[in-house]
């Protein structure tokens, strides 16, 4: 009988494992070690604590022995000293809690101590199987809620998932009302075995969950980057063409010139009127806004047309002495995202339109802000911006650009309204961040 003990002990450990490679991996950046090296050490810790659990029969030092083996396997993590510590205690106390728990709940049911539950094979693996069941709901649900850009989570899947080991410590229930404590060891084994298959059942569906999140994050991006790509290309496109049209208009004033010059040798007013003609020109072609990039002035002021066709007055501020590191493109694909964002908005107000970008130096950071009319109301879920355009699947995808180059250049991207003006400020790093 003891060795079937072992067995159920050896098999937690190894369930143990699982939930603190979950809630580890969780609150941590990256492995310091590799991944080749992390297996292995999971490896030595199911060993040892497999062989203490086996041939030490104190509790108190195996509860002692199972908080040092979390705390040496959380130094191969990159986590915070205080993340660190807070977060080995917490697991450790949800794993104990969960155990006290469902022994409690047992003892309720059938009238039992918790020794005398302990003392019984069957009582024994469905308490022990059933908590970490529990437990690995807990870790779950934590890893949803503390990165939710991994996998956002509804209440209502949460409740689902609550069935699985809610349902693996019902069944456990029954096979113990139905066989009881003095059966035949075949009946035990046999509800040993069905109570291991419920726990490996949560184990899959939860990982099919994971795996479809996963998939369905790499879904989402590979939509944005290829919105993103379309808006490189529109991008660019509109630098091309301003580039050739100002060529022309080179060439053309060139010959203008020309032709003022011989006007003006015989005093003709016509060529005074020339003059004033190609002032006029060069005045368009002026380019109302100077950041030091060619390629981002060339876009902010492939603008202008939208913001006289919808009358909207514009004004820009820039008091930086470059973009560093920051990709021409990427800084293209987050301003006219933020522009055409604007301008969307601001064709929305009947009247006193405005927009305002500014550029400001803070170190080795960027401020990008832009301020525009705004008479909507700022639709905000699970600190995600959402659109407010009726086909929500299709659309909001400028806004998790912006997002996204934000968080590559190590920056943040945050959005507030100010009585009619919204806000869109955008942080990025430069050179030399960490």
């Amino acid at each position: 009988m003891k060795a079937m003990f072992d067995f159920i002990n050896v098999l937690s450990i190894f369930f143990e494992a699982i939930i603190i490679k979950n809630f580890l991996s969780t609150i941590s950046k990256t492995y310091v070690l590799k991944k080749k090296f992390v297996f292995m050490i999971y490896i030595v810790y199911i060993t040892i604590l497999s062989l203490i659990f086996i041939f030490i029969s104190n509790a108190w030092i195996k509860l002692s022995c199972v908080f040092i083996s979390i705390l040496l396997i959380s130094l191969i993590y990159d986590i915070d000293r205080k993340k660190r510590i807070f977060g080995v205690i917490i697991l450790f106390i949800i794993m104990n809690l969960s155990e006290l728990l469902i022994g409690f709940i047992m003892s309720a049911i059938f009238y039992m101590t918790v020794n005398e539950i302990r003392d019984s094979i069957l009582y024994y693996s469905v308490g022990m199987l059933a908590s970490k069941s529990i437990t690995l709901l807990f870790v779950k649900i934590f890893k949803y809620k503390y990165k939710p850009q991994e996998l956002q989570i509804s209440m209502n899947l949460i409740f689902l998932f609550s069935l699985f080991p809610l349902s693996t410590f019902g069944v456990g229930v029954i096979l113990i009302g139905g066989f009881g404590t003095n059966v035949n060891p075949f009946f035990s084994i046999s509800g040993i075995i069905a109570m291991i298959t419920l726990f490996v059942a949560n184990l899959l569906v939860f990982y099919l969950f994971d795996h479809d999140g996963r998939q369905q994050n790499i879904k989402n991006n590979l939509e944005i980057e290829k919105v993103q790509l379309k808006t490189e290309t529109e991008y660019l496109k509109e630098i091309i063409e301003k580039q050739t049209l100002s060529a022309k208009e080179m060439h053309d004033l060139k010959n203008e010139l020309f032709a003022i010059r011989e006007l003006l040798s015989t005093n003709s007013q016509e060529g005074i009127e020339k003059i004033n003609e190609v002032c006029e020109i060069v005045v368009a072609m002026q380019s109302i806004v100077y950041t030091g990039d060619v390629s981002v002035d060339a876009l902010i002021n492939s603008k202008v047309y939208n913001f006289k066709k919808e009358e909207i007055i514009f004004k820009c501020e820039c008091f930086i002495s470059g973009f560093g590191s920051i990709k021409q493109i990427d800084l293209c694909v987050l301003l006219g995202n933020m522009l055409d964002n604007a301008i969307e908005a601001c064709s929305k107000v009947e009247k006193n339109k405005t927009i305002s970008l500014s550029f400001l130096q803070k170190g080795n950071y960027i401020s990008i802000q832009v301020k525009n009319s705004f008479n909507a109301i700022l639709n905000v879920e699970k600190e995600e911006i959402l659109t407010t355009k009726i086909n929500k699947e299709s659309h909001g995808f400028g806004l998790k650009s912006i997002k996204l180059i934000s968080e590559k250049y190590q920056g943040s991207f945050e959005v507030e309204k100010e009585d009619n003006i919204f806000i869109a400020s955008v942080l990025l790093c430069t050179d030399g961040c960490i």
